[in-house]
């Protein structure tokens, strides 16, 4: 389960290229699968649901702290870049 913002800029026609920022972040009580092993599904979920017509977006992912190390110290808010 992730928590999901999609942040747009308002119409404007001196920015028509900026992409929309969609930050996703998983709850602190989760106990499965980590958002970014699932990274893939999550994107294209998101790409279906908001963007069905292709838009590009930013990805962007948040944790509350290290999770791999098991510290809460900071939050991470980090890009997620796919290669095709």
């Amino acid at each position: 389960m992730a928590h999901v913002r999609v942040y747009e800029h308002p119409p404007d026609p001196a920015r028509s290229t900026t992409a929309p920022v969609v930050i996703i972040g998983q709850f602190s009580d989760h106990s499965g699968r980590w958002v970014d092993q699932s990274v893939e599904h999550v994107a294209a979920a998101i790409q279906a649901a908001f963007y069905p017509h292709g838009r590009h977006f930013t990805y962007l992912e948040h944790r509350a702290g290290d999770a791999l190390r098991g510290v809460i110290d900071f939050p991470v808010f980090r890009p997620v870049i796919f290669h095709l």
